[in-house]
C-alpha cells in the first residue's frame, strides 16, 4: 500500500520531464532541420535561378481560352 503513492509520484515526475523535453527539443530539432536542409536548398535554387513554382513568370494570366465544343464522345470515357 505504501508503494503506490511513491510510484504515482515517480510517474508524475516522469511525465513532467517528458513534457519539458518535448517543449524544448521539438523546436530545437525543427529549427535545426530548417537551417541545415531547407535554407541551403533555397539558397542553391536562388543561386542557379531555379523557380519551380514559376513565381517570376510574367505572362499576365494563366487562364487559357478554349474554343472546344463538347460532344457526346467526350463524355463516354472521361477518365
Amino acid at each position: 500500500m505504501a508503494i503506490k503513492p511513491i510510484g504515482d509520484r515517480i510517474v508524475w515526475g516522469w511525465y513532467k520531464l517528458a513534457e519539458l523535453l518535448s517543449k524544448v527539443m521539438n523546436p530545437l530539432i525543427l529549427g535545426l532541420l530548417y537551417f541545415l536542409f531547407i535554407t541551403p536548398i533555397a539558397l542553391l535554387f536562388r543561386l542557379f535561378g531555379n523557380d519551380p513554382l514559376r513565381l517570376k513568370d510574367n505572362k499576365g494570366s494563366l487562364y487559357e481560352i478554349r474554343d472546344h465544343t463538347f460532344k457526346k464522345e467526350d463524355l463516354v470515357n472521361p477518365w
